[in-house]
C-alpha cells in the first residue's frame, strides 16, 4: 500500500536538511565576514562612539585572530577627528599551553597609528567619557574569562607606534604631537610589561615626553 504523505515527508526532510548545510556553508565561507560585523557592532554598542572595522580574521586551524584598519570616533563633542586609529591587531595563541591553563601567545603584532586625548572646555578628556560610557558594558564574563589561567608571555612581540596628539581645548597653546618612530621593532620572549621599559624610555627621550626636558623637532606644538 502506498503512502504519498511517506514521500513528501522524506522529500521535506531532505529539502531542509539541504538548507541547513547550505547555510553552513555560506556561515563557514563568509565567517571572517560575520566576526568582523559582530566585533564592530559590539564595540560601538559597548563604547557608544562610531567604529570603523575594515576586516577581522578568524584563524581556526592556527589559533590567530587579525583585526585591520579599526578606527574608534571621540565621544559626542570631542570633535571629528578618531581617538584611536589602529591599523593592524594580529594575536596567535598557543593551544598547547591553553590546555595547561596557560595563556601564551606563539605571535603578536600591534599597529598603533594615531591616539588623540582632548580635553573639552569644561575639563573632561575623551577618554574618561569613553570609560564612562563602557562602565558596566564588560560584565562578569569578560573578567571570567582568563581566571584559572597564567600568562605566559609573548614569543614574539612586534610593535609599530606612531603618534599621540594632546589637545586642550582651554589652553591651545598647550596642544603636542608626539611622533613615537617605533616601526616593526620586535621583542622576543616578553613576559613582562618590565621587559617593555628600555622601549618605553627611548620613545619618551625621543620624543621629549619627559620631566621637563625641553621638546625636541619631533614633538611639534600644534597651537594656531
Amino acid at each position: 500500500m502506498k503512502r504519498p504523505w511517506l514521500r513528501r515527508v522524506a522529500w521535506g526532510i531532505a529539502i531542509l536538511l539541504g538548507l541547513v548545510l547550505v547555510t553552513l556553508a555560506v556561515a563557514l565561507f563568509n565567517v571572517n565576514g560575520i566576526t568582523r560585523r559582530v566585533i564592530r557592532t559590539s564595540l560601538a554598542q559597548r563604547t557608544g562612539v562610531g567604529v570603523r572595522l575594515d576586516s577581522a580574521e578568524l584563524g581556526i586551524r592556527d589559533g590567530s585572530f587579525r583585526l585591520q584598519s579599526l578606527v574608534i570616533s571621540n565621544p559626542p563633542s570631542f570633535g571629528p577627528d578618531p581617538l584611536l586609529a589602529l591599523p593592524e591587531l594580529y594575536v596567535r595563541y598557543d593551544p598547547a599551553a591553553a590546555s595547561s591553563n596557560v595563556f601564551r601567545l606563539a605571535e603578536a603584532r600591534f599597529n598603533l597609528a594615531q591616539v588623540n586625548v582632548i580635553v573639552d572646555r569644561d575639563g573632561r578628556t575623551n577618554l574618561m567619557e569613553l570609560g564612562r560610557a563602557m562602565e558596566g558594558e564588560l560584565g562578569p564574563d569578560a573578567t571570567n574569562l582568563l581566571r584559572g589561567m597564567t600568562f605566559g608571555g609573548v614569543d614574539r612581540l612586534t610593535l609599530t607606534l606612531g603618534q599621540i596628539a594632546f589637545t586642550d581645548q582651554r589652553h591651545p597653546n598647550r596642544n603636542l604631537r608626539y611622533d613615537l618612530g617605533i616601526t616593526n621593532r620586535t621583542l622576543t620572549n616578553v613576559t613582562s610589561l618590565a621587559q617593555l621599559l628600555p622601549l618605553a624610555l627611548e620613545v619618551a627621550f625621543r620624543s621629549g615626553w619627559s620631566w621637563g626636558i625641553p621638546a625636541i623637532p619631533n614633538a611639534t606644538n600644534q597651537a594656531k
